[in-house]
């Protein structure tokens, strides 16, 4: 679960098989509700059962080219 909450954080895309776990928790599903790419209107953990969707939704990877630059302190 850390590896997706890192990988959600970090703003990549991910997708995950639907099987029992995680992944199978996880998968079609938003982390929280904020929105991290606005031009990605279903911008979720995609959700496949073969290897020919994980083709499929790698074709999305250049959309998520946003890298994480650095953590703000704040006060």
């Amino acid at each position: 679960m850390a590896e997706l909450a890192t990988a959600w954080m970090l703003k990549r895309l991910i997708i995950a098989y639907r099987v029992e776990g995680w992944s199978g928790e996880v998968a079609d599903k938003k982390l929280d509700s904020k929105t991290r790419y606005p031009d990605v209107l279903d911008d979720r953990v995609y959700g496949v059962d073969s290897e020919n969707e994980v083709i499929e939704y790698l074709r999305l990877l250049p959309k998520y080219d946003q890298r994480h630059k650095s953590i703000k302190r704040r006060g």
